[in-house]
């Protein structure tokens, strides 16, 4: 209404000097459709005498320019010109902005977010992934492409596999049974979670967190920058106990699981959950048997 009552007042400043006169012999929308065949000086005659529209009418005419009708209902005035990117809406006389878009001081910028790479305008002032149609046995790539189904399963050989393990590797292994674990290849933890715990809960990481061979039935939260590494997808898989929300949860920034399958069973509504991670990673995981959702993302770019 801000916009509507200073293009008001700005027709009004030059309306009486302009009242008797049309613009380049543009009409409003009550122009008698006869002045099409008058020559210049028989339409300016017309325009100056006629009572063409009601006063302080909006319109635009054919140009696209902003028009006011003037006091007395004679003539049709130019109002200031729409900023760029906008146009005039003969039905309201206003200055708008195109779908998905918002006025500005200079002219109009777009509501919602700006679509970048690999993303397109999805008609609803939002972003929808740009997506090539793929054979059977691959998957469509945000941004175009595709790729094969299914995580990569080297196992290598041995307990941990090809998983690059160091003296600072916190080692996992469900097998073990000579107790005292201490995350040590000699003496691992038994569960996910128990290598999780063990971890300083400061410090820059990454930790590596190695998973040998085996089904690890539990609910493990990723609350320090770990990377949990499974020898492969075919040989570790870590499975949903009963009716759960989340299967695994991701809270930490620069934490991330790779190497392993994760089996909802069709108990975990979603396996798993990225809350507000930086950098968070999700690498040759298979996926089985969600109750709802693969992998869910909240405060995510």
């Amino acid at each position: 209404m801000k916009t509507a009552i200073q293009g008001l007042s700005a027709a009004l400043v030059f309306g009486g000097a302009l009242q008797a006169s049309c613009s380049g012999g543009s009409h409003g929308p009550d122009a008698d459709a006869d002045t099409d065949a008058m020559d210049d000086g028989d339409e300016q005659a017309e325009c100056q005498t006629a009572a063409h529209c009601t006063p302080f009418e909006w319109s635009c005419d054919v140009d696209g320019t902003p028009l006011a009708c003037t006091q007395t209902g004679d003539a049709w005035v130019p109002r200031a010109p729409c900023a760029p990117g906008q146009t005039c809406d003969p039905a309201t006389g206003l200055c708008e902005c195109g779908t998905c878009e918002a006025p500005t001081g200079t002219g109009c910028a777009r509501v919602g977010p700006t679509c970048g790479p690999g993303w397109h305008d999805d008609g609803k002032c939002g972003c929808a992934a740009t997506l090539d149609e793929c054979p059977e046995g691959q998957i469509r790539v945000i941004g175009g492409g595709c790729l094969p189904v299914g995580a990569r399963d080297a196992c290598g050989s041995g307990t941990w596999g090809d998983i690059p393990v160091d003296a600072s590797t916190v080692h996992v292994d469900a097998s073990y049974a000579g107790g005292a674990s201490d995350g040590s290849a000699e003496r691992p933890f038994v569960t996910i979670e128990e290598a999780i715990d063990s971890l300083p809960d400061t410090g820059s990481g990454p930790y590596l967190v190695a998973v040998a061979a085996g089904t690890y039935e539990e609910l493990p939260v990723l609350d320090r920058p770990a990377v949990l590494t499974g020898r492969c997808p075919s040989l570790v898989t870590l499975r949903a106990p009963g009716a759960t929300d989340v299967l695994l949860r991701i809270t930490s920034d620069g934490a991330g699981v790779s190497s392993l399958t994760v089996d909802g069973q069709g108990m975990a509504r979603v396996l798993i959950s990225i809350d507000g991670a930086d950098g968070a990673r999700i690498e040759d995981v298979a996926m089985r048997s969600s109750a709802d959702i693969g992998v869910s993302c909240t405060s995510c770019d």
